[in-house]
């Protein structure tokens, strides 16, 4: 059983990363014909579309793959509470540890992109790939004030670093093991 919730959770945790990547290449303008939009946009448009009735898009979020986004969310947190869990939480507490899960998806997301694409400009800082112009349209604006905060520093960029751990510092403030506490979850168990 521990197998097969772990393969179902690493499963519905990279397809929810689709949904994050859909709406970070969307925030910051990218080309929908770009291959990674492309292929993103076909992987999300099934469970996205139907939200366009409830919220219209706006010039810098896609809101009905926000909701989407955060509807899959909860409802990842009520099955998985519900496979574990002996407590059944509350519809406060879905939303609440789908907001947690939600949040969490987002800043690990950042910190692989930031990874990702400080690896991929020391080992191809030259020539066209569409995998690291979406991650240089993602990462650029977050790394573009700490730039501006940083000395210089001789040639070498640190801004990825202080990037990364600021994003490692928001994440341990976020809960886990609270939560699994306060759900009466399986050892080693959390629905977040």
């Amino acid at each position: 059983m521990g197998a097969l919730s772990f393969l179902l959770g690493t499963v519905a945790d990279l397809y929810m990363a689709c949904f994050v990547i859909r709406l970070a290449l969307y925030w910051h303008g990218a080309d929908p014909r770009d291959p990674v939009a492309a292929v993103v946009l076909r992987l999300t448009n099934p469970l996205a579309a139907p939200f366009r009735l409830l919220a219209k898009p706006s010039r810098r979020v896609e809101t009905h793959v926000l909701v989407a986004f955060l509807v899959l969310e909860c409802a990842l947190v009520w099955l998985t509470a519900g496979i574990g869990c002996a407590a059944d939480p509350t519809i406060v507490q879905i939303a609440a540890f789908g907001l947690v899960r939600a949040l969490r998806l987002v800043l690990w997301f950042y910190l692989l992109a930031v990874v990702a694409w400080a690896l991929m400009s020391w080992f191809s800082p030259s020539g066209y790939n569409p995998l690291a112009g979406a991650l240089h349209r993602i990462c650029s604006p977050a790394l573009a004030p700490i730039r501006r905060l940083l000395p210089g520093m001789g040639g070498i960029d640190f801004s990825p670093l202080v990037l990364i751990l600021g994003l490692q510092l928001a994440l341990s403030f976020l809960p886990g093991v609270e939560v699994a506490a306060s759900l009466s979850c399986a050892q080693g168990f959390s629905p977040i």
